[in-house]
């Protein structure tokens, strides 16, 4: 957690950290950035501009349905695989989990959100047959959902979510810092 923190302080952004377990809370946050056991990633999604995470295929899919370039940093079993096809999509870089640091987070994340190609190719790839499939369309504009909205995450009961809604192990960078419940 300390490396993502670090990035995000780098790059003068927020983010919110999902942890998944209580135990990995961190004892203390700087400004702007946010933990939570959970976050219904549909939602969370929607506010943010850039991924970080492991590469599972659920996320990976909800993430590509909104548009979001990602970082990907994969830990095991079809992750390496997935990383490495987000990567050859365009919309994602790859960073190995042994060289994954807030310097090297931070640098390969101002790459995804400073050249606009990467997040064009994320949003093309988010039409409707993705939303319906899961696959991507063949490479051919589509409209985008709304950008980035202020407001909170509302907690709420995750029971009605699928799985990969209720993921942990990732974080979403912020166009701006999310007010904490």
């Amino acid at each position: 957690m300390r490396n993502a923190q670090g990035a995000a302080r780098q790059l003068g952004r927020g983010a919110v950290l999902i942890l998944g377990d209580p135990r990995a809370r961190p004892p203390s946050l700087p400004e702007g950035v946010a933990a939570f056991e959970y976050a219904p990633f549909a939602a969370l999604f929607k506010r943010a501009s850039v991924l970080v995470y492991p590469g599972g295929i659920g996320t990976t899919g909800l993430a590509m349905r909104s548009g979001l370039p990602m970082l990907v940093v994969p830990l095991a079993h079809d992750q390496p695989d997935n990383a490495d096809r987000l990567t050859r999509l365009g919309i994602a870089r790859t960073l190995d989990r042994r060289r994954y640091w807030a310097q090297r987070a931070a640098a390969e994340l101002e790459r995804l959100l400073e050249d606009p190609e990467y997040s064009r190719r994320a949003r093309n790839l988010s039409g409707p047959s993705v939303r319906k499939t899961g696959w991507p369309p063949p490479p051919t504009p589509s409209k985008r959902c709304s950008p980035a909205m202020p407001g909170e995450i509302e907690a709420r009961d995750d029971s009605a979510l699928a799985p990969h809604e209720q993921n942990s192990n990732a974080w979403a960078h912020l166009d701006r810092a999310l007010p904490i419940l």
